[in-house]
């Protein structure tokens, strides 16, 4: 996971999570940052019900991150982790060299970020929000422009190849944040194929730019 020392956010008092899967950025997030005021989101309910179970029922809601309050299927992966509302293209398990095969998972509600985190005191910033939602972040930032202008500090999964059908393009995501006042920082992580040749995905670091 993150070095989170290194990301120099100071006192992170409340935090995000979105796309929480079975809590591998929650846990040590919240031991390293301590905050006050938390919320973890994920869409595939034994993942959420399990973290329910472990933080008793507070602070975690299960639902997917999109645009608008709609009901959408689920579609899980032979890889769990990028299970994801869009459809998976015919190239990604061979660029990731693991099955991707999806079957139907049953429905989720997606609601906006906007609606989820008016859950959390309105008075205060998020300082940290991660988001890793399989192809729909720019979705999720279209669906949540008070809750990501109250944030200052972003850690975004971006994916490079056509890894979904009608996933969200970096240039898209990178645009949409900069409109609403963040700069890139750095990369966290990345991922290539074996031999180097192509970017499949990074994390990147967003920061709010204080000038704006």
């Amino acid at each position: 996971m993150f070095d989170f020392a290194s990301l120099n956010l100071g006192q992170v008092d409340t935090l995000v999570d979105v796309g929480a899967g079975t809590g591998l950025f929650l846990r040590p997030a919240l031991e390293f940052f301590k905050p006050t005021n938390y919320l973890a989101i994920e869409m595939q309910a034994d993942r959420a019900f399990d973290l329910m179970m472990e933080f008793r029922g507070k602070h975690i809601v299960h639902a997917a991150v999109g645009e608008t309050k709609d009901w959408a299927a689920i579609l899980k992966s032979e890889s769990p982790d990028s299970s994801s509302l869009l459809p998976v293209t015919e190239q990604a398990s061979e660029l990731y060299k693991r099955p991707m095969r999806q079957y139907p998972l049953g429905k989720v509600q997606v609601r906006t970020l906007d609606d989820i985190c008016g859950l959390l005191p309105p008075d205060k910033p998020i300082d940290l929000m991660k988001m890793d939602i399989q192809g729909y972040e720019g979705r999720a930032i279209r669906g949540g422009p008070k809750t990501i202008a109250r944030t200052r500090a972003l850690i975004i999964e971006v994916l490079f190849c056509q890894h979904y059908v009608g996933q969200s393009t970096p240039e898209e995501i990178v645009y949409a944040l900069l409109a609403l006042g963040f700069r890139f920082d750095r990369w966290l992580a990345d991922e290539w194929t074996e031999d180097y040749r192509i970017h499949l995905q990074g994390d990147a670091l967003y920061v709010r730019d204080t000038n704006i």
